[in-house]
């Protein structure tokens, strides 16, 4: 001890010596107290760390401190002790009733014989039975959600008027009838005597009260002509025509009616050109006279036409009249 004292320098023992009177002058009563309480305490630990055997599990902890293990349980006692604080008597009180109503659905579920259910119900989900049974609730949920009270009062009006339909024709003994109706379908007739009824429908629709007027007057003077002809000379008239026919001139006569249709349509037309040229003459101003209107008349096309067609009339007219 002595050789350690003088191997230090006598500055440095002046030093230590000043810390120590510093060290006695900041001790205080309380300080030393307090110093007193906490070795007395670090010693209790120690005993209590030897008696319980902690000093073994010192290698395992300095292990899992190496690893990482201790900071990871660290970090789940935090998690942990989150948790304990998130979780207050309300929360506690939801977990305990979801947990009772869950332990209710279960024993439910156990003495309904649901569980039976699931292989089915699996079966459904994996070949996509289950997803079509529930587009069709959507669809009747929809269709329910769609009826309205009209709608019903609808349905319900249209079901009574098929209802009554039915009786009607049960009681008219209108069933004997499917297999005619089938007949005329498969024959075709029903479909002709549909068209007929649409031509008669046209027809009703087309007859005004001029065209009935019309009709009623040619069908009353056919009447008039055939009583005529019965009270007449329809005996001779008769017998003209079979003659004609026995010696081929009726033939001959049928076969030029249309041209002399057509004939009578061309004298019509030329009679009917001349009355409208007439009244036309005597609706247009008189001609003024003179060489100046005769020309101006004369460079008009359409009066160069009017000439060039008399003059082709007069030529045809000269021609015939020489044959």
């Amino acid at each position: 001890m002595s050789a350690q004292l003088d191997s230090v320098a006598p500055d440095e023992i002046q030093e230590l010596t000043r810390l120590a009177h510093a060290a006695k002058d900041a001790m205080t009563d309380d300080m030393v107290t307090r110093l007193a309480a906490a070795a007395g305490d670090g010693m209790d630990l120690l005993d209590r760390v030897n008696r319980s055997g902690v000093a073994k599990a010192l290698p395992l902890i300095a292990e899992m401190a190496d690893n990482g293990d201790l900071e990871r349980l660290v970090q789940l006692a935090r998690v942990y002790g989150a948790a304990q604080d998130a979780v207050t008597d309300d929360m506690v009180n939801r977990l305990s009733a979801t947990a009772g109503d869950t332990m209710d659905l279960l024993d439910r579920v156990n003495r309904s014989g649901v569980a039976k259910a699931l292989p089915p119900i699996a079966d459904m989900a994996n070949n996509g039975d289950l997803e079509r049974l529930t587009q069709l609730v959507r669809v009747y949920g929809a269709a329910q959600d769609a009826v309205t009270d009209d709608m019903v009062n609808r349905l319900s009006e249209a079901v009574g008027g098929g209802l009554d339909l039915l009786d009607q024709v049960n009681r008219a003994d209108l069933a004997k009838a499917i297999p005619v109706i089938a007949r005329m379908v498969h024959s075709g007739d029903l479909d002709r005597l549909a068209d007929m009824a649409r031509l008669v429908g046209s027809a009703q629709d087309a007859l005004n009260d001029e065209m009935v007027g019309r009709v009623s007057e040619a069908v009353a003077g056919g009447l008039l002509l055939l009583d005529r002809l019965q009270r007449g000379s329809g005996d001779r008239l008769v017998n003209l025509l079979e003659h004609l026919d026995s010696v081929g001139t009726l033939d001959k006569l049928v076969s030029t009616l249309p041209a002399l249709v057509d004939r009578m349509q061309m004298l019509e037309r030329l009679l009917a050109c001349v009355e409208q040229s007439a009244t036309q003459a005597q609706e247009e101003p008189a001609a003024t006279g003179g060489l100046g209107g005769l020309w101006s008349l004369l460079r008009a096309s359409d009066s160069q036409d009017t000439l060039r067609f008399l003059l082709v009339l007069a030529r045809n007219l000269q021609r015939e009249c020489k044959a």
